[in-house]
């Protein structure tokens, strides 16, 4: 990533990448959560320690590829669990629904081994997801492994695992280090397939579960980061015009994850919602408008203007070029007209700042015209 911030902590659609990772860890509603970080991971230790989830850390000492980081982690699982899922923390695009249908196949097949697998209309430099006449899963090659491959649609592994926890601390010892030094989670796969038998009533050691295509998006640069911001954004907006929300054009419109906004609410273009703010029914927000962090209660209209950790009481209106700082309440039915700024100011329902205006530290009654050029401070 070529940054300062270590790399899980980026954010995607407002969420450091770790946070989604670990949502969707609860799709399988875990009894332990233990994530693997290397000796100077302590900005994520530091992330992390507010977390509400009980979380174990291991310490991968040396980077020996994803098989040795599943090797620094299992020792921290307790006893008692018997199944073990293994998410990649830069993977920011896994749902819990694909975690949870991971692990429902798993328990359903009576597999040692379950991957998540997509298609893929390449393959893209994902590992290759090879089966039998049967339909079986022999093994998943990786790119630099492959020669001669047709082209088209190619079914790939996605990175994310389910092991029976008793099967997976025998054979981990038995994954090969490879010429560069690393061992390949992904060996797994085809030593679990060589253990197959011919009894009628024995499971295939390996299963799959398809889960969309999303779920094999990796971040290793800004590029991907985009990419993967994109994707998540198209999401969110696609959830709230299903709940009810008008959103005239998605593309030029930009919801954080946290935020939560009313039916019938009208969200125009250029419009940037962040942080948890959560909007009412029945509101015009936009075109152009910034919120953060901020309350907008029903019937609202803000347009042109920022609004930055404040709440807006129901039925009142800001804008066009206003700009609503943190600490600033103010009641229902309030007109805040152009070129208006408020900071950590009450103004009372039904009263009204027309343009030109500076509130600072402020408290205005209810009912209250507040002329042209006004200015408060300290």
């Amino acid at each position: 990533m070529k940054s300062r911030l270590k790399k899980e902590l980026h954010p995607v659609a407002g969420r450091p990448m770790i946070d989604a990772v670990l949502q969707a860890a609860a799709g399988c509603a875990p009894r332990q959560v233990v994530v693997v970080v290397r000796h100077d991971a302590d900005q994520l230790r530091q992330h992390l320690s507010g977390s509400a989830d009980r979380i174990t850390f291991a310490i991968q000492g040396e980077q020996l590829g994803t098989g040795g980081a599943v090797m620094a982690g299992l020792p921290a699982v307790e006893p008692a669990i018997d199944d073990v899922v293994v998410l990649f923390g830069d993977q920011p695009l896994i749902t819990p629904e694909m975690v949870a249908a991971l692990l429902a196949g798993h328990r359903r097949s009576g597999a040692a081994v379950t991957t998540a697998s997509c298609v893929h209309p390449t393959g893209g430099q994902h590992g290759r997801i090879t089966r039998d006449a049967r339909g079986n899963v022999l093994r998943i090659t990786q790119v630099r492994d492959l020669a001669g491959e047709a082209p088209g649609p190619k079914e790939i592994d996605s990175g994310i695992f389910c092991f029976r926890r008793a099967w997976l601390a025998a054979r981990l010892p038995l994954i090969p280090r490879q010429p560069h030094g690393e061992y390949y989670l992904t060996d797994l796969v085809a030593i679990a397939a060589s253990e197959a038998t011919d009894a009628p009533a024995a499971p295939w050691p390996v299963a799959a579960v398809t889960v969309d295509l999303d779920a094999a998006m990796g971040v290793n640069n800004r590029v991907h980061l985009a990419e993967a911001e994109r994707t998540a954004r198209a999401r969110i907006n696609e959830r709230l015009m299903l709940a009810g929300v008008t959103i005239t054009d998605p593309a030029s419109t930009f919801i954080d994850d946290g935020v939560t906004i009313g039916r019938d609410t009208i969200v125009a273009p250029f419009t940037v919602i962040s942080g948890r703010t959560a909007i009412g029914e029945g509101c015009r927000i936009g075109p152009g408008a910034r919120i953060a962090d901020s309350t907008v209660a029903d019937g609202c209209t803000i347009v042109d203007s920022t609004v930055e950790g404040a709440e807006i009481g129901e039925g009142s209106d800001v804008g066009p070029y206003s700009r609503i700082r943190p600490g600033t309440r103010i009641a229902p039915r309030v007109h805040v007209g152009n070129y208006v700024e408020l900071k950590n100011t009450s103004i009372g329902s039904g009263s009204a700042v027309g343009h030109m205006s500076y509130l600072g530290d402020a408290t205005i009654g209810e009912r209250v015209n507040i002329g042209a050029g006004t200015i408060t401070a300290t």
